[in-house]
């Protein structure tokens, strides 16, 4: 029997709806070339290791934002990564009903389109996670979270945004075990209970600085903007069911 190591088990979601995408209406290319991924029973595709060192998968659709993550190649006996991919809605997204969009323009002070840019949507608070220890230190590998009320489906395995002022980091959790959620990469702050730790998406501005968001039944949305320095939290508004444009200046 040949042995087959699988990379990456991958579910696709449309963002807007939950929904899994139907796997005719997707392409994928894997380090610049097309790829076909196996499909399994419950909307999974799985890739085989393509060889040792990281990889870059690219993931597009009609009607959505394309989507790219990186893992790496595996070796005999060694463990997939799970992944789940929300696909953003593009501007000709057929959304059925009424609901508010987003265009936003990211500028630099000088009012062009920064060369480097890394954004975040930060989730709602339904969406979000507390720290439920006394103290997390500075190189620990999980965390014990809790829901502070119901909260709708968790983008798990995820990445969310630990908020703590000044200390705030990004931090990606698997699936938890009970309330023991492991992290990616270790802590690289200490940091109290209480810390709220929202979900969070990279938008992909184009050459121009625009990022189109689908808001929904929301009229705002939160942006996290990386700084070398750290990071810093915008808003940007939308009136009810408006197809709105918002300029973000970035400090």
């Amino acid at each position: 029997m040949i042995a087959l190591d699988v990379a990456l088990a991958l579910e696709i979601l449309d963002d807007f709806t939950g929904r899994p995408l139907k796997p005719a209406a997707l392409r994928f290319s894997l380090d610049g070339q097309e790829a076909r991924p196996i499909q399994k029973d419950g909307g999974w595709f799985v890739f085989l290791s393509p060889g040792p060192g990281m990889h870059e998968l690219t993931v597009r659709a009609p009607g959505y934002q394309g989507e790219r993550l990186t893992f790496p190649g595996v070796g005999e006996g060694e463990e997939p990564r799970l992944e789940t991919l929300r696909l953003l809605p593009a501007p000709d997204y057929r959304f059925g009903r009424r609901v508010t969009t987003l265009t936003l323009r990211f500028l630099d002070k000088s009012g062009r389109p920064p060369r480097e840019l890394e954004v975040y949507r930060l989730g709602s608070d339904r969406q979000s996670l507390r720290l439920a220890q006394d103290d997390a230190a500075a190189g620990a590998r999980a965390l014990r979270l809790f829901a502070p009320e119901k909260p709708a489906r968790l983008p798990l395995p995820g990445l969310f945004y630990l908020e703590d002022g000044e200390a705030g980091e990004l931090l990606r959790l698997s699936l938890p075990e009970g309330a023991i959620y492991a992290l990616e990469t270790p802590l690289r702050l200490a940091h109290k209970r209480g810390r709220l730790l929202r979900p969070c998406r990279a938008l992909r501005p184009d050459a121009e600085g625009r990022a189109f968001l689908a808001l929904g039944e929301e009229t705002e949305a939160r942006l996290l903007i990386k700084y070398a320095r750290g990071f810093a939290v915008k808003t940007a508004e939308a009136a009810p069911y408006a197809d709105a444009r918002a300029d973000i200046v970035l400090d």
